[in-house]
């Protein structure tokens, strides 16, 4: 019974009526490799940052109306929203305001999610935001003269 001879490195030649070894993949061209940027390293694309966490308030009209809005700081940046938590203070309010999120315009179709009391509610989630988008909270309905106050949290991102 005859012993298969052991397998060649890569490294050294076929002997002759042999068949070599597959080549190396080519070296990606220079424009094809990715930026070292920290720890590493990363293609070119949305980088993690850190945390977004901001507040705004809107003292409520005559009518019980308000709204804030959000906006990204800059348009190679990416928000995303994974709460939104809207409280109503001040005054004793004698009927809590509703609150609605939008992302775009005040219409029905970008609307993100509403809450029949927009006091000490907790919209969870995913709302992804460029620097085209801009997310308003809107109240109606309540007592005027409360302060009504929104705390977005989330991630961002940043274009590399």
């Amino acid at each position: 019974m005859a012993v298969a001879p052991a397998p060649r490195p890569p490294s050294q030649p076929a002997a002759p009526g042999k068949i070599a070894p597959a080549p190396r993949k080519a070296e990606p061209a220079r424009s094809q490799l990715y930026v070292h940027y920290g720890q590493g390293g990363a293609k070119p694309g949305w980088d993690r940052i850190g945390p977004v966490r901001r507040r705004a308030s809107v003292k409520l009209d005559a009518s019980g109306n308000g709204s804030v809005s959000f906006d990204v700081f800059t348009a190679n940046s990416r928000w995303v929203i994974e709460s939104v938590v809207c409280t109503v203070s001040g005054a004793t309010p004698t009927t809590y305001p509703q609150a609605v999120l939008y992302v775009g315009g005040q219409q029905a179709g970008v609307a993100e999610g509403a809450s029949w009391t927009g006091n000490q509610e907790t919209f969870t989630g995913i709302i992804e935001m460029t620097g085209a988008d801009t997310l308003t909270v809107a109240f109606s309905g309540g007592t005027s003269g409360t302060t009504a106050t929104v705390i977005i949290e989330g991630t961002n991102f940043l274009w590399r």
